[in-house]
This record gives structure tokens, C-alpha cells and sequence, in this order.
């Protein structure tokens, strides 16, 4: 204890360990202002009272402090384990489910971590140390002021515990620091069998690629999916699907028909608006998987541009268009000029379509034509129209398709000559070798 000030002559220190009944003179365990008093008969909980008296006995201010001593730890409550009595000394620790539904499945016991969760009532302190045996291996945590723990305990243990029992100790401290020990147990159940049925991905709408099942599309306004499970969902089976190649999942059982034999699937996906990985599995009431359907939806509404670097070797969703010389020697004669169709050929490279259509100008006419696999081309165009007209240049337009079938328009244009002045100098035939004619020079002769 401390005093305000230190004695003075005739006052004594005395001591009461019966709520003031009786009283001791202590003066002895006084040193200046500090009290160091040893009661060795104090050994159960008691008020203690200390006073200073002066030399006529009159008392000053009596200070009184409660002392518990309490030599006895919590003890487990069986009667009410949620609410047990911490005044009586009572304590409980309760177990939740392991897991959601209380049921280990397959992608748990894969888990390097499932979270064994539960809560200590009672008397305990914040800080207090609960110990689970899982498989013959101990797992420990501490409880929260609140009571509540969790304690990571491995997935593979759970699978391999031989009798799927989970067994707590909680070491419940009270306020003197005495421990007492609290258990509870919790059973579980381990089912790891996939359900058998299967579902396959099969279009989306609009699928406007080349082949209309390819899986490309132009449309980022939202896609329907259509799927076909191998049977009807049993009872507790559910259908999960994912648009980011498995790391989110939806249940979209909603979305499988009704109508017998309740196999089609259709799911209308609003946020599908970019290249996805879309993924599909059943699952049992245990949250199972069965086997896992996958499929790349490319969205692309970006149409093919113009190759102007390198138009022999168009880079990725770029396209060109070469024309070829328009005639062998890029010259229209006379008699090319004179011909009802002149062939206009070139080659359409990278990013298009088989059946694209090439639009040649000449002569203020349009002529058309289209492309084959290998992008070659070759149209028609009458000699008169590049003989007569004005600008000596064929100007192409290719309507290239890439595979969602977005359209980009690629260009090119030859220029060409045109020549149709015979030659001023003129040849004459004068003889032939050997004339056995009578003339000599009849251009008659044996000799064959």
C-alpha cells in the first residue's frame, strides 16, 4: 500500500482482513510512505482493510479492496453448452459444421487448407489455446475475445481421419489464471464421387463466324449459350458455369429445360462481351464436379484493316489486295482494246473470307468478282473500257470478312499503258528457195 505522507509521532498503520471486524497494528510493515505487509493467514478470499489511528486512537479513512483467491479452473458445461455460467465457473467450446453442409467433397480434401471453425463460452480469456486432432495430428489456434476460433487444418487429413471425428481441447483460462480443460467433438461425412453426368457446350447465338459453329462472333451485346447434358439433374444436382475458365462459377441450373427430357441447356449471358473461356460442370449435392466442358468464345468486332508495311505478308488482322499487271505487259494493243473480256487478275492476302467480293473500277464502270481460298482473283473486263478510258488506272475494292465477320474494305489500283499505233515499216516478200517454177520466180516448186 502507499500512505499519503509518512507517520508522524503516535500514529499507527492497522490492518483488517475482516472487513473491519478486527485489526492489527502493521505499523512494523511501514517504510516511509510504502506498506509491504506479508499475511500468511490470508489464503481464501477476504475484504482487506487498512487505516491510520493516531496516538488518542482515532481512525482516518479506512481503504477497503475485495481480494479473490480462486484455486479452481473452468469446468466443462454439459447441461447448456451455449450458455454456461462463468460466474459458477462454467465453460463450453463448441464445433461448427466442417464445412458449409458438413460434408468433406473432392475439391476440400484437395484443399491444403479447410477451416475448422468454432466458438468458447463461458469463462475463458482472449488468447486461451484450442488443440484439434484430425488423422492422429494435432491443429492449434487461439480463441478471439469473442470466443471464436479457426484453425487451418489440411483437406487430405480430413479425407484419411479413420473415423471422420473431429476432437477439440480447449485449455479455458479464468480471471486468477487457473486452467481447465473443455472438449467437444464434431462428426463429418466424406463424399467424393463426381456425379456421371456430363454436359457439352454447343453454340452460342449469334454466332456469325465463317462456319456459324466455329464460336466466333462480331455480337458483344450478351451471347446465349446452348449446351446438352448426357441425362436429366437428378435430385440435388445442380449446373455451374463459368466465363473465366473456371476461376468464378455461377449455378444457372434455372437455365435447363423443363420440358422432357430436360437435357437442353440455354443461359443467356448479358456480361459476355469480350473473348471468354467458358467452362460448364454438374455438381452433386456435395458440391462435386463431374467432368468439366470447355470452350473459347472469341468476340472480335474489330474488321480487318489495311496492310500498307509489308502487303505480301499481311500481319494479324490486317489484309491486302495486289493487283497484277493488266495484260503480260501491262500494254493494251489493239487487238487486247478490240477483245469483249480482258482478265483483271490479283491476290487477296491475310485477313479474309473465301467468296469475299473484289470491286474493280475502270472506265467510271464497276465490275465484280470474288476471291477463292488461296485469295486469287480474276474478273472480266471488256478491252474497250481499259482501251477508252480516261485515267489508265484499274482501282480494286476488296470487301475482306474476317472470321467473326466483321467486314473491312482493302484497296489497290494499277496503272497501265495503252498502245494501239501499228508500225510505219512495211515488208515484201520477194522469193522462195528452191522456185522449180518455169519462171523461176512464180513461188512455184517439187521441192517439199
Amino acid at each position: 500500500a502507499t500512505l499519503s505522507s509518512a507517520l508522524v509521532t503516535g500514529e499507527k498503520l492497522f490492518y483488517s482482513k475482516d472487513d473491519g471486524i478486527t485489526w492489527t497494528d502493521i505499523t512494523a510493515s511501514v517504510s516511509g510512505t510504502q506498506v509491504s505487509h506479508a499475511d500468511d493467514t490470508l489464503t481464501s478470499t477476504a475484504t482487506i482493510q487498512m487505516r491510520v489511528q493516531d496516538a488518542a486512537g482515532n481512525a482516518g479513512a479506512a481503504d477497503t479492496q475485495l481480494v479473490t483467491i480462486d484455486t479452481t479452473g473452468p469446468t466443462e458445461e454439459t447441461t447448456d453448452p451455449l450458455n454456461p455460467s462463468a460466474a459458477a465457473g462454467k465453460a463450453s467450446v463448441i464445433l461448427d459444421n466442417v464445412t458449409s453442409d458438413n460434408i468433406v467433397n473432392a475439391a476440400e480434401g484437395a484443399q491444403a487448407n479447410v477451416a475448422i471453425t468454432g466458438t468458447a463460452r463461458g469463462e475463458f480469456t482472449a488468447g486461451d489455446v484450442v488443440t484439434l486432432t484430425v488423422n492422429g495430428k494435432t491443429f492449434t489456434g487461439e480463441v478471439a475475445t469473442n470466443g471464436t476460433f479457426s484453425i487451418n487444418v489440411s483437406g487430405a487429413d480430413l479425407l484419411a481421419d479413420s473415423d471422420k471425428k473431429i476432437e477439440a481441447s480447449l485449455a479455458a483460462r479464468d480471471v486468477a489464471g487457473n486452467v481447465g480443460v473443455v472438449t467437444d467433438t464434431h462428426d463429418y461425412t466424406v463424399n467424393t464421387t463426381g456425379p456421371s453426368t456430363t454436359v457439352d457446350i454447343t453454340a452460342i447465338t449469334n454466332d456469325t463466324g465463317v462456319s456459324g459453329s466455329d464460336f466466333i462472333t462480331s455480337d458483344n451485346n450478351g451471347l446465349t449459350v446452348s449446351a446438352t447434358l448426357s441425362a436429366a439433374l437428378t435430385t440435388g444436382q445442380k449446373l455451374f458455369y463459368s466465363k473465366d475458365n473456371g476461376v468464378t462459377w455461377t449455378d444457372i441450373t434455372a437455365s435447363v429445360s423443363s420440358n422432357s427430357p430436360r437435357t437442353a441447356v440455354s443461359h443467356f449471358d448479358s456480361t459476355l462481351t469480350s473473348t471468354a473461356t467458358l467452362q460448364m460442370q454438374v455438381r452433386d449435392a456435395a458440391d462435386n464436379a463431374g467432368a468439366t466442358d470447355t470452350q473459347l468464345v472469341t468476340i472480335d468486332t474489330t474488321g480487318p484493316t489495311q496492310e500498307t508495311t509489308d502487303p505480301t505478308n499481311p500481319a494479324a488482322g490486317k489484309a491486302s489486295l495486289v493487283l497484277d499487271n493488266i495484260t503480260s505487259d501491262n500494254v493494251i494493243n489493239t487487238t487486247e482494246g478490240a477483245q469483249a473480256n480482258v482478265a483483271i487478275t490479283g491476290t487477296a492476302r491475310g485477313d479474309f473470307t473465301a467468296g469475299d467480293t473484289v470491286t474493280l473500277t475502270v472506265n467510271g464502270k464497276t465490275f465484280t468478282g470474288t476471291v477463292n481460298a488461296q485469295g486469287v482473283f480474276s474478273i472480266n473486263v471488256p478491252g474497250s473500257d481499259l482501251r477508252d478510258a480516261t485515267t489508265k488506272t484499274v482501282s480494286a475494292s476488296l470487301a475482306a470478312k474476317d472470321k467473326a465477320g466483321n467486314t473491312g474494305t482493302i484497296t489497290d489500283t494499277q496503272d497501265y499503258t495503252v498502245d494501239t499505233t501499228a508500225p510505219t515499216t512495211t515488208v515484201d516478200i520477194t522469193a522462195i528457195t528452191n522456185d522449180t517454177g518455169v519462171s523461176n520466180t512464180d513461188f512455184i516448186t517439187s521441192d517439199n
